[in-house]
């Protein structure tokens, strides 16, 4: 439990401060400094172990990322790829090796991993889902 608490903070940590960073250089329309608090429409579903509260030593996360695309009316393109940007960059915070890594990240579990981007709108998971 201890160990899953530490992962939903890092991940949560590190998707504030992206989404915040992404926020001040405008990539993010109609969204201001307090959105970050919430990931301004970002939402990261913990799955495996994590998502059932019992990460050990050993476990990765394996998470999947999708955006509120109807917080971006008409810009939602743009929303999309600051997204993308946000989920690349947390997965580096957290797997790249520097002295060790936080956590090792896996983004497969998406809906068609092998050719949908690392951050989905929550319409087009939906869809996927329904479809499926």
């Amino acid at each position: 439990a201890a160990l899953t608490a530490l992962a939903d903070r890092a991940v949560n940590l590190s998707v504030q401060a992206l989404v915040g960073a992404e926020i001040r250089r405008g990539r993010l329309p109609g969204q201001t400094a307090a959105d970050a608090a919430t990931g301004a429409g970002l939402v990261v579903l913990a799955m495996g172990k994590m998502g059932a509260g019992e990460l050990n030593y050993s476990s990765d996360i394996d998470l999947i990322c999708l955006f509120d695309e109807t917080r971006y009316p008409g810009a939602e393109q743009e929303a999309r790829a600051a997204f993308i940007k946000v989920t690349r960059r947390m997965t580096a915070i957290l797997s790249d090796v520097t002295d060790g890594y936080v956590f090792r990240t896996d983004l497969r579990l998406r809906p068609d991993a092998s050719v949908t981007p690392v951050c989905l709108s929550m319409a087009a998971a939906e869809a996927y889902y329904e479809a499926e």
